[in-house]
């Protein structure tokens, strides 16, 4: 079987001339000389057995055969440029690419401007924050952190390291207990009130569990699949959540949702691990210091209603 990529080389030579029409421009643009230029197309020509171009003296036009060939690899050369333009810029500005995949919650609500945070202060750093259920990043993508549930990190239990604890208090928005008793405590408020869950109704039966053994109410209200989903749900008043200071930081903030007991339960943790290869370590493992610093900070500093 032939191999058709032989002459790589000639190819390269042929798209050259061919984007100029002209051997002498293609030659200057690869710095060999006019004769190696000929050289490579006709050793083209010889292997397809078409003229590619029509010579007429010094001057070259593609032929009906040279315009379907160079229309076939016009892009991929491209792609071959660009791709070299990008790697030469990233290397002489001493850049590194960092890729961090994430549970799309913490993604969104807190690691997304960590991220903004440190790449502001780190100038030679660029990361790409990937939001995905997938721990390890889609097949065939390079992922340096990942950040998601403890446990979720297949083969990595023993790398995890933890970020902070999502510790959620019933909490809903307040035009949802408008009307009622101002004195109206959860107990009185989870018989009238819808719950809203988060990736099946374990949390909220662990909440009960500790708290109001017996009851069967965390067997109620509506299951989204998604933490910020059931966030968004909770804000727009369709029940109450078990929410915490960090992923919900912002709304105990403006005021979208309101803790309406102080009674808590762990929810989850999230965990760091970093998967990068050598070329990444260190850049990795000093983003993922200092993002564990910061999640330290937050836990420290955490609003609080």
């Amino acid at each position: 079987m032939k191999n058709n990529l032989q002459y790589l080389n000639a190819m390269r030579a042929f798209e050259a001339a061919a984007r100029h029409v002209s051997f002498a421009a293609a030659s200057s643009e690869l710095n060999v000389s006019h004769s190696v230029i000929s050289r490579h197309v006709r050793n083209l020509e010889l292997w397809y057995e078409v003229d590619l171009f029509v010579r007429s003296g010094n001057h070259v036009e593609l032929s009906e055969e040279g315009h379907v060939l160079f229309s076939e690899i016009r892009k991929p050369f491209q792609v071959l440029r660009d791709a070299s333009e990008k790697f030469t810029a990233r290397t002489r500005n001493n850049k590194v690419s960092l890729t961090v995949s994430a549970e799309p919650a913490v993604a969104a609500r807190w690691l997304r401007r960590q991220i903004t945070a440190y790449c502001d202060e780190v100038k030679n750093v660029e990361v790409d924050l990937l939001p995905t259920w997938r721990p390890q990043g889609a097949e065939g993508t390079k992922t340096d952190l990942a950040v998601h549930f403890a446990g979720r990190l297949p083969g990595a239990e023993n790398a995890e390291e933890s970020l902070f604890p999502v510790l959620g208090y019933p909490a809903c928005s307040p035009k949802l207990i408008e009307g009622l008793e101002s004195d109206c405590d959860f107990d009185t408020l989870a018989e009238q009130l819808p719950l809203v869950h988060d990736n099946g109704r374990r949390i909220w039966q662990n909440w009960f569990a500790q708290h109001r053994p017996g009851s069967d109410l965390w067997e109620e209200g509506k299951v989204y699949t998604d933490f910020s989903l059931a966030i968004g749900a909770a804000v727009d008043g369709e029940g109450i959540i078990l929410a915490d200071d960090i992923i919900c930081a912002s709304e105990f903030r403006n005021g979208s949702l309101v803790r309406i007991d102080e009674r808590g339960t762990k929810c989850t943790e999230y965990v760091i691990s970093q998967l990068a290869d050598k070329s990444t370590q260190s850049a990795a493992e000093a983003l993922k210091n200092w993002l564990i610093k910061m999640a330290l900070r937050d836990r420290h500093s955490s609003f609080r209603t």
